[in-house]
């Protein structure tokens, strides 16, 4: 499918099950904290679902590949549920790592995020859903061509330090010393 969206635009995505669902073995988000609409018959072609039952859950979908140009680069964060958006408000996209790209994109205006966090996750060992570990080979290295944690040039870093909040952004040493690494709220 060919579609020209600006970027942060939201994206509604209409979907028809015309046998039903075949099992209980549903791609889910239930801590989304956005709404989705439930309704009977096919309406794939309507602007509103006439009928439509909110949840406050994503079903069926987990991910939209986009292709970008050369001059865009991709921030994949990988969290627990703090990232994933508990304590933001529902449809409103105000989760810590929109915040974060809130400040960084009028610095970086060819920066996206991809928010690859799990409500529950934990670091080396499965808990409600694979560890963070196991997500990071499988969901962010492959998916996003990540090469490096985040390497800057001098220009980069200081503008990054400008964006993000106090305490978030850590200096490290790197290949000219100035890799970064960015923590949770939690630390």
């Amino acid at each position: 499918m060919d579609l020209t969206l600006a970027p942060r635009s939201v994206l509604s995505v209409t979907v028809h099950l015309a046998q039903g669902q075949a099992s209980n073995a549903l791609t889910s988000h239930p801590g989304s904290r956005t709404t989705s609409y439930l309704a009977h018959g096919d309406q794939t072609e309507a602007a509103e679902l006439a009928g439509a039952t909110p949840v406050d859950h994503w079903y069926l979908l987990s991910a939209v590949e986009v292709r970008a140009g050369w001059s865009t680069a991709a921030l994949a964060v990988l969290g627990d549920s703090l990232t994933d958006g508990r304590g933001s408000t529902a449809n409103r996209n105000n989760r810590w790592p929109d915040r974060l790209l809130d400040r960084l994109q009028p610095r970086l205006p060819g920066l996206a995020l991809a928010n690859q966090a799990a409500g529950g996750n934990r670091v080396l060992n499965d808990g409600p859903g694979p560890a963070a570990l196991a997500r990071l080979d499988r969901d962010v290295l492959p998916a996003y061509d990540v090469g490096d944690p985040l390497h800057l040039n001098p220009a980069g870093y200081k503008a990054l330090a400008e964006a993000v909040p106090a305490g978030l952004l850590r200096r490290t040493g790197g290949r000219d010393g100035l890799s970064a690494v960015l923590r949770g709220p939690d630390g």
